[in-house]
């Protein structure tokens, strides 16, 4: 499809971008658009609890001597078919009357059979228990139940008690806002096979995704004494609304460091869980800077992924003289490629492919003076990559995105046009360019350490919508938003918090309508920080010894408080350690202040 463009006039290409953005989803308007996109709300992605059949030994001297010789394991499959007399048998062997899965197992009796000729105590059942219970879990069947029931086993026959956990229905329950029906397709958990908790927790993590929504699974026993069971997914909703206002100060020294925003969220778009956000960001003139951004998410139960359409609109007039315009929309694929989800960490791996387009005539908001008549068009190609491990501990994230621009896509899309609006000659409009994120939080006894590291490389020199940026909240505290940019380079955050502090505000938010009703279900969060950040950052040039660099670094202190996913504060205060080149930018430090407020 890439090639076929070149081959359609501009006007043709134009129409054929309009349609793709209008069926389309997820990705950033520019490089730095994300410094506009709408606030989503938090899904819950804590790691699913997954619940166990409960087994009950008798409460004797676990090495009291039952039987003094094992001579042989009957397996049965219901209650009722369990003898009081044991019937005599040899080996490992299934009643006559079962249809066990591990029957055609070939490690299973081998397993088990070094306890045949050996005394039976409560503490060999015990390991019997959870030996069977353990080859269970390595064919992926999880809810087993391994029970003794009362018998004469003189003999030396031990009847055992299998339930293998077969499903025999599966229902979403609980849903006032959301479908319960519509809910259960695509669910992983299917009636007739066997409880795998690894579906289980698939489908919780599936279903949580929603931020409006948190769901937990049930299972029990169809019928007692029988190794059916009924799932049940438990879905605990809110109405699939929520606004948002706050204020950032991510803006750049000449068009005025304040933003302020609102918006809103809706969770359940078309009856089918589509998220759709509209937000409004601006100065507070509400003239100087004017950004619409508007956000839709799709999710597919069927394939487990996700389509993300997205666009924005801002207008720019810092002063009388210059007026500036940008636009810009685009889509992505998200895909899952694998989740590992256990009580205590999960580990999920994404992969997305989209596209995005994007007209300007400024580089006002990204630390430039320019403004023209003529604008510049660009249309990336993407390709990302995201691993996640979140653990009680921490948490390690992993993303890489590859940005393809091929060039010659649009009437604007050029190197002619390219090069007039960077004012530079190496500019082109075919080019490529990789950025890596490493973040990683440790919880400790004393402190969390917080550390990130992202990096930027292009192959050709960038226009400033694509460099990286150097300083401002997101990059180096204490400088502006864009004090620099360059094509590529490398920036690391260090940060020391002190341990999370809940109730901190407490007593104060129970007093706050509406905040005094939802202290029952929410707690907040107070932690102190230190932080050193370093930002380098390089132009690329045809000869590397041409190359200018620049390198910025902020140290400081700063607080954040957070009330469930209702408020988030976040103030720091940056002191400059190296000076910017740049004669027109203060040399000391500044704050750096972020209020999300949801409703």
């Amino acid at each position: 499809m890439v090639y076929l463009m070149f081959f359609l006039n501009h006007k043709l290409r134009f129409l054929v971008v309009a349609l793709l953005l209008l069926v389309s989803g997820n990705g950033l308007w520019g490089a730095d658009g994300q410094r506009y996109a709408p606030v989503i709300p938090k899904a819950d992605y804590t790691p699913p609890q997954m619940p166990v059949r409960k087994t009950e030994t008798p409460k004797i001297d676990e090495n009291q001597v039952l039987i003094p010789e094992l001579k042989g394991l009957l397996f049965v499959d219901m209650e009722e078919r369990v003898y009081s007399i044991s019937p005599e048998s040899e080996g490992i062997q299934a009643d006559s009357y079962s249809n066990f899965a591990f029957e055609e197992w070939p490690e299973f009796k081998p397993a088990l059979e070094k306890y045949i000729g050996k005394p039976v105590s409560i503490a060999m059942l015990t390991q019997l228990q959870k030996e069977i219970q353990e080859i269970y879990r390595n064919r992926s069947i999880s809810f087993v139940g391994v029970q003794f029931p009362a018998q004469n086993a003189e003999n030396g026959t031990l009847q055992v008690l299998l339930l293998e956990g077969k499903i025999k229905s599966v229902k979403v329950e609980g849903a006032r806002f959301f479908n319960n029906e519509r809910l259960e397709k695509g669910l992983y958990v299917e009636e007739g096979n066997y409880f795998d908790d690894k579906d289980a927790r698939e489908d919780i993590i599936w279903l949580n995704q929603n931020p409006f929504r948190t769901v937990e699974i049930d299972v029990k026993p169809a019928e007692e004494g029988s190794g059916d069971l009924d799932v049940r997914y438990k879905v605990k909703d809110m109405f699939p609304f929520r606004s948002t206002i706050g204020y950032i100060d991510t803006g750049t020294k000449g068009t005025g460091v304040e933003r302020v925003f609102a918006g809103g969220t809706y969770g359940n778009l078309f009856g089918r869980s589509n998220l759709l956000n509209y937000q409004l960001t601006s100065s507070p003139d509400m003239e100087t800077i004017v950004n619409h951004s508007v956000m839709w998410r799709m999710p597919f139960a069927e394939t487990r992924n996700y389509l993300t359409v997205h666009g924005s609109y801002a207008t720019l007039k810092p002063v009388s003289y210059q007026e500036g315009r940008t636009w810009g929309s685009g889509f992505a694929l998200n895909r899952r490629l694998w989740t590992k989800s256990k009580e205590d960490y999960r580990r999920t791996a994404t992969f997305s492919m989209g596209f995005d387009f994007l007209q300007t005539n400024t580089d006002l908001d990204v630390g430039g003076t320019y403004s023209a008549e003529i604008p510049v068009e660009t249309a990336q190609f993407n390709l990302g990559f995201n691993w996640t491990h979140q653990a009680t501990d921490g948490y390690i994230g992993f993303s890489s995105n590859l940005h393809i621009s091929p060039g010659g896509f649009s009437k604007y899309n050029n190197t002619e046009y390219f090069q007039a609006f960077a004012g530079n000659t190496d500019v082109r409009a075919d080019y490529m360019f990789l950025t890596l994120e490493l973040d990683m939080l440790r919880k400790l006894e004393n402190m969390d350490v917080h550390w990130r590291l992202f990096g930027q490389v292009s192959n050709s020199a960038l226009i400033a919508y694509d460099q990286m940026g150097l300083g401002g909240s997101n990059s180096v505290r204490g400088y502006y938003q864009y004090t620099d940019e360059r094509d590529g380079g490398l920036i690391m955050n260090l940060e020391l918090l002190t341990p999370s502090k809940s109730g901190f505000f407490g007593e104060f938010m129970q007093k706050v309508p509406p905040y005094h009703n939802l202290m029952k279900h929410y707690e907040d969060d107070f932690q102190l920080y230190t932080f050193l950040d370093v930002g380098v950052g390089i132009d690329w040039a045809e000869d590397s010894e041409d190359s200018e660099s620049v390198t910025l670094a902020g140290a400081g202190v700063g607080a954040r408080y957070s009330f469930g996913p209702w408020i988030n504060i976040d103030f720091a205060y940056g002191f400059q350690l190296l000076d910017p080149k740049d004669e027109e930018y203060d040399k000391t430090g500044r704050p750096h202040l972020s209020v999300v407020i949801c409703r």
